[in-house]
């Protein structure tokens, strides 16, 4: 057994403790640059509206940021951009004809409440942007709901769009979620920036197809209808909020694909991912814990364990 003496008194700091290239604002910067392809796609089909609601989210975002902090006495974070991605996500899960002061809404529950009444990036319990247009969906469920997106007409056992149409975007539905096509592009270009880990998108989309294939529906259809890819592209691979190892992300991506069919199956939701991603969230530390790695002096251990 060795003698633990020499490191008394030592600081040890929260992980990373490899430094990198990368910080917070480059990946930030990284996300938001992935996000174009959506932004440019949801511009062509759906006009100026698009680009109010987008406009509405990312300065709400920002600038109730800035003011947060600013009361709380905390050092001003808007530079990392993080505010920034929160209200492209918002405006990606809300439909072109909403309200505008509903987005702005949700970017106060994502900012304030879920974000930084929690001590800001990094220590929120739940994806933010997520968490504030639940809140918009649990007051307002009819604005979410049009009746012809593709999972309200599989709901309603009505034709649904071909694959190439829901690949393409050639159908209804919020800004970010139509085309899976400019997601995967986005996607494609986290992955070569090595911004995300290819993994935890691959498995929740395989998740939700074995899922559906299981449940006797067709697996392509779910993988590609509803917020599906936008939450394999945005959602699953949240830093703050998903496990810390590959293992853990992977038991992470694996369950919120589950959840996602389910309530899709058997709640009145029609999509359910945003609801399956807030649940999976709540699971994290849970996750985190069956797969953390043990320390290499681990209470009551040796350092030769």
């Amino acid at each position: 057994m060795q003698d633990k003496g020499y490191l008394e008194g030592l600081m040890v700091s929260p992980a990373p403790h490899i430094a990198g290239p990368m910080d917070s604002s480059l990946i930030m910067q990284d996300v938001l640059r992935a996000g174009i392809p959506a932004i440019i796609f949801a511009l062509i089909r759906f006009g100026p509206k698009a680009l109010a609601v987008l406009a509405v989210s990312i300065v709400s975002c920002v600038f109730l940021e800035a003011v947060t902090r600013n009361i709380l006495g905390r050092r001003q974070t808007i530079g990392d951009m993080s505010a920034a991605v929160t209200g492209m996500i918002i405006a990606f899960c809300c439909p072109a004809d909403i309200p505008l002061w509903m987005p702005a809404v949700a970017s106060f529950c994502a900012i304030v409440i879920a974000k930084q009444l929690f001590g800001g990036l990094g220590q929120n319990f739940a994806n933010p942007a997520v968490t504030g247009v639940l809140m918009m969906v649990a007051s307002y469920p009819e604005v979410f709901t049009s009746g012809d997106t593709p999972l309200e007409l599989w709901n309603n056992n009505q034709d649904v769009p071909g694959m190439l149409d829901l690949f393409i975007g050639n159908t209804s539905g919020c800004l970010g979620e139509v085309s899976a096509a400019a997601l995967l592009l986005g996607c494609l270009y986290m992955v070569f920036r090595r911004t995300i880990d290819p993994i935890t998108p691959l498995v929740y989309l395989a998740s939700i197809a074995a899922s559906a294939a299981f449940m006797g529906f067709n697996p392509l259809f779910h993988v590609l209808a509803g917020s599906s890819v936008l939450a394999a592209v945005f959602m699953v691979n949240d830093y703050a909020t998903t496990p810390l190892t590959r293992k853990g992300r992977v038991i992470f991506a694996v369950i919120c694909g589950m959840l996602t069919m389910l309530i899709r199956v058997y709640s009145s939701y029609p999509d359910g991912v945003l609801f399956a991603v807030l649940l999976t969230d709540l699971l994290t530390p849970h996750i985190d814990r069956l797969t953390g790695r043990r320390p290499l002096f681990a209470e009551g251990g040796s350092g030769d364990e």
